[in-house]
């Protein structure tokens, strides 16, 4: 069975069309093993910073995907976001990217998706493979589970985001929940980098903090 009929992408964005070209440009290049104009899309599209622009990601989205599925939310909330886009997959797997990440080594989605069966096969606690990301330095760390560009198991991976809690940050509810992850191909390389951060600090927005993060769910102005 080919690779495209196993798996789905879904994306959670904001209104940066051009962030989103970079992502998927850099996905469409180094992805080996699949073609994504034979894959589907859930994109949901939160409406900052300019909601206007919103019809670009859109087609963003259909240069690099064969079948795109978008929502608008009327209200900007991450953890919401991620819910509903994880609540649409049907197929057995699925890769979720986040709008502000770039992959700059080749991957092999075939050889990934392997790797997540065998080792779910052995503990069902596993839910998702993920990319090595410069954040990945801490050994302790190695198997939480992240929201950075990962290939994830639907039954049980869905089943746990569809657990979490609206009212807090979705990644600071994985950390506390019995499921791993697995690094993957080298622990050593940066795989992906995440782009967001420059433009952040760049805008007029900052990322609403409360204790340790638990209550980021969206931008605020600054």
């Amino acid at each position: 069975m080919k690779v495209a009929d196993q798996i789905e992408f879904c994306t959670t964005a904001t209104v940066r069309p051009e962030l989103l070209r970079r992502t998927y440009q850099s996905f469409s290049d180094n992805i080996a093993g699949v073609n994504l104009k034979d894959c589907a899309l859930y994109i949901t599209i939160d409406p900052l910073p300019k909601k206007s622009d919103k019809d670009a990601m859109i087609q963003v989205a259909s240069e690099f995907f064969g079948e795109v599925r978008y929502y608008f939310s009327k209200v900007p909330h991450l953890t919401n976001a991620v819910k509903r886009c994880f609540a649409k997959v049907q197929k057995p797997y699925s890769f979720y990217l986040q709008d502000d990440w770039v992959l700059t080594r080749e991957v092999d989605m075939d050889k990934m998706l392997k790797h997540l069966v065998e080792i779910h096969g052995k503990d069902n606690t596993f839910v998702q493979v993920r990319l090595p990301t410069s954040h990945n330095r801490d050994v302790k760390k190695r198997n939480r589970v992240f929201l950075s560009p990962a290939l994830w198991e639907s039954d049980r991976g869905g089943y746990l985001i569809s657990t979490l809690d609206s009212r807090f940050n979705p990644e600071y509810q994985l950390r506390l929940r019995p499921f791993k992850s697995s690094l993957w191909p080298e622990i050593t390389k940066v795989y992906v980098e995440d782009i967001g951060r420059e433009w952040l600090d760049q805008s007029p927005y900052r990322r609403s903090y409360g204790q340790s993060g638990r209550f980021f769910t969206r931008w605020v102005k600054k």
